[in-house]
């Protein structure tokens, strides 16, 4: 009997059979959870997924932006890094007034973490503080999706600027319009000052002809890993 030739034994041994590597992927709605892809990649990245539109964070500046994300899915997250830098400003005042609710738009120049906002106001319940609660929307008004709020707290005395720190920097897009908005419980007198002739070209208050006093502040997100 022939011996095995040693060449063709030795290219059994280490040339290893020929198949289709797996795709290493993430699971998503709708497709196959775990680290391995035994089948098609929908165009979101997910397995034997049911494709798109893809849902994700939309900003390009949040921690956990996704690149393939069509539709915002109001995850965005913002994990700030340094301290927060002015961005968007009106502060001039020719008078003032204020209800139940008062708005302001805004556009960011600085994509980041929205961390704080500030608003020269006073206590709609002068001379006792009012408690009330600053929101910010996406787009132009208050029906836009919340993005994110905070309890305050309104001094009394006369309209000042007042500081609102944001516990969870939120996550806004350079160059698109968010909304400030203000809300009372109730109200007793003028709290909220504003500037007539429109002069904030970059958005507007509820009434357009006037700009509330307002600046905002940004800061950077660090990427998730």
């Amino acid at each position: 009997m022939r011996a095995p030739n040693s060449l063709l034994l030795l290219l059994a041994l280490t040339v290893p059979a020929c198949f289709s590597d797996p795709l290493l992927v993430d699971g998503g709605e709708g497709g196959e959870t775990g680290a391995l892809c035994d089948g098609e990649l929908d165009e979101c990245g997910v397995c034997n997924g049911p494709g798109g539109p893809c849902f994700g964070c939309t900003v390009p500046q949040a921690s956990n932006y996704d690149e393939l994300a069509m539709v915002d899915d109001g995850t965005c997250s913002c994990t700030a890094a340094g301290n927060p830098v002015a961005d968007q400003a009106q502060l001039e005042s020719d008078g003032g007034a204020g209800g139940l609710e008062e708005w302001q738009s805004f556009t960011p120049a600085i994509g980041g973490g929205l961390a704080r906002v500030s608003l020269e106001v006073g206590s709609p319940l002068d001379p006792e503080p009012s408690p009330g609660t600053l929101a910010i929307h996406a787009g132009e008004g208050p029906a836009g999706t919340m993005l994110g709020s905070v309890e305050v707290v309104l001094q009394p005395g006369f309209p000042s600027m007042q500081t609102f720190e944001l516990p969870n920097p939120i996550p806004l897009a350079a160059e698109e319009v968010y909304t400030i908005r203000l809300t009372v419980p109730e109200q007793t007198s003028g709290y909220v000052k504003f500037q007539s002739g429109d002069p904030y070209s970059r958005g507007q208050s509820a009434d357009p002809s006037q700009d509330m006093v307002f600046r905002t502040e940004m800061v950077a997100c660090t990427p998730d890993p």
